[in-house]
């Protein structure tokens, strides 16, 4: 998709292009980006701009701890909106990029998240993965757009020495593990 193509689509929503950056707490060149690179695809259905994506989420447990994102801070954000402070149910999660395996994409996100280059498949493969109803909603990272995510959720076993260079090991420590495109990702340990 062109650039004018892409502005045109989000005009025709009814997205204001010209004070999206001002109250989106991504850029409108991230979306772009995303769109280009495969990580969604943008469709007007019913005068609305639709983003659709696939995502795996992660959660890494140990037999003494888990992990789980904490919170978000988005560095092109509004102050009032620049940290996004929630317990999630998950330590990860990743876009399944264009002709990917949701599989690959828990697995690149283990590396790229969690610093684990040398993933124990049979700790991540082994497990059940269940993919969840399509999640609708206002994005809140776009405003003016509603997602449209299928996501696909894996645990991760690990042993007790830890694999993960990035995770903290202390209970109640908050740590930053990824720094994506201005989006900074935190998560904490929690004893089991």
């Amino acid at each position: 998709m062109d650039p004018v193509e892409f502005l045109k689509l989000l005009e025709s929503g009814g997205v204001d292009v010209c004070s999206f950056n001002a109250r989106a707490r991504k850029l409108l060149i991230h979306l772009y980006n995303e769109v280009c690179d495969g990580d969604c695809t943008l469709k007007l259905i019913n005068g609305r701009v639709i983003r659709s994506a696939v995502s795996v989420k992660v959660l890494i447990k140990s037999p003494t701890m888990q992990w789980l994102e904490t919170a978000r801070e988005y560095e092109n954000a509004p102050p009032e909106r620049c940290r996004s402070e929630k317990l999630q149910g998950f330590t990860f999660s990743e876009t399944v990029r264009r002709g990917e395996k949701p599989l690959n994409a828990a697995i690149r996100c283990l590396a790229e998240e969690g610093g684990n280059f040398n993933i124990n498949l049979a700790a991540l493969k082994d497990r059940t993965i269940h993919v969840e109803p399509l999640s609708v909603s206002e994005s809140s990272v776009y405003p003016e757009i509603t997602s449209v995510t299928s996501i696909c959720r894996y645990k991760y076993y690990a042993s007790d020495n830890m694999e993960f260079t990035k995770l903290p090991y202390a209970e109640g420590n908050e740590v930053l593990v990824a720094n994506d495109n201005g989006t900074r990702v935190f998560v904490s340990a929690f004893t089991l």
